[in-house]
């Protein structure tokens, strides 16, 4: 008897210990939900994919990507005001986060959404700047080319998180 109750106690012991393990931790669990959320959200299935990015967030409300991607998702199902708050929400968490801080486009005037273009490097990457937040600006993808295009454009990152935009007759312009 008493080997049989020690077997038994071995094998809920293993399994206990192999669920544990199958489990994964917490931050593969959210990268799954993400991983998961983004697939539905190309596909278009954004009430299946507003579950996985509330999921993650579950297990890391600091995320903000999270915060970006579900407010994305409120946005394209017409929620705007949820939308703005998960934009809010991942600026607050990470004052930096390029897609929720630059939603438009950062040159003067241009309203196009940046989802739809481009991040460049405010100093150019050739040139010693960091792929980092701080040095990456979001674009469409007219201005992006426009900048690099050799027209004599310049741009300069201020202390603020203002972009100072320099026009080939020299003009300034500042965008936030």
């Amino acid at each position: 008897m008493f080997s049989t109750r020690r077997l038994a106690m071995s094998i809920a012991a293993m399994i206990m210990a192999v669920s544990l393990v199958a489990c994964g931790g917490a931050d593969a669990r959210r990268a799954t939900h993400m991983d998961r959320g983004q697939k539905y959200f190309a596909e278009g299935n954004y009430e299946k994919a507003r579950i996985e990015f509330r999921n993650a967030l579950q297990i890391a409300p600091n995320d903000a990507e999270a915060r970006y991607m579900n407010g994305r998702v409120a946005e394209r199902l017409g929620d705007l005001r949820s939308a703005a708050g998960m934009y809010q929400g991942a600026i607050d968490v990470n004052a930096d986060h390029v897609k929720a801080r630059d939603v438009y486009c950062r040159f003067p005037g241009c309203r196009r959404k940046v989802v739809n273009g481009e991040l460049d490097h405010v100093t150019a990457f050739a040139a010693g700047g960091a792929t980092s937040e701080v040095n990456l600006a979001g674009l469409c993808v007219r201005h992006h080319h426009l900048k690099h295009a050799g027209g004599g454009w310049q741009v300069r990152a201020l202390p603020n998180g203002g972009l100072e935009w320099v026009t080939p007759t020299g003009h300034s312009y500042v965008t936030r």
